[in-house]
């Protein structure tokens, strides 16, 4: 299975939302918390155009960035190397 088929529904916007889960209080709370993270880290990374709403962006019309920020997102990310060998992969066997 290739990667792209793997994570395909994702980037298309056919995955279920991780907010449409309907696991309760405790875990809208723990979204809240971890999309307040994701703003917290965007700021100190110097990415003031950024503003995410959700844990996803695919749904919410009210993540906001601009391509200035991305860049910097992407060479932090390159930062990782497991981020980086997945991005290089062009194809994987997944079992």
């Amino acid at each position: 299975m290739t990667l792209a088929r793997c994570f395909g529904p994702c980037v298309a916007g056919e995955a279920q939302p991780l907010g449409a889960v309907d696991g309760g209080e405790e875990e809208v709370e723990a979204i809240a918390q971890f999309v307040g993270a994701m703003n917290r880290v965007a700021h100190a990374l110097g990415c003031v155009n950024t503003s995410f709403c959700s844990v996803h962006g695919m749904t919410d019309d009210n993540n906001l960035s601009c391509a200035a920020d991305i860049v910097v997102f992407s060479i932090e990310a390159m930062k990782h190397a497991l981020f980086a060998k997945i991005v290089r992969c062009v194809r994987e066997h997944i079992l």
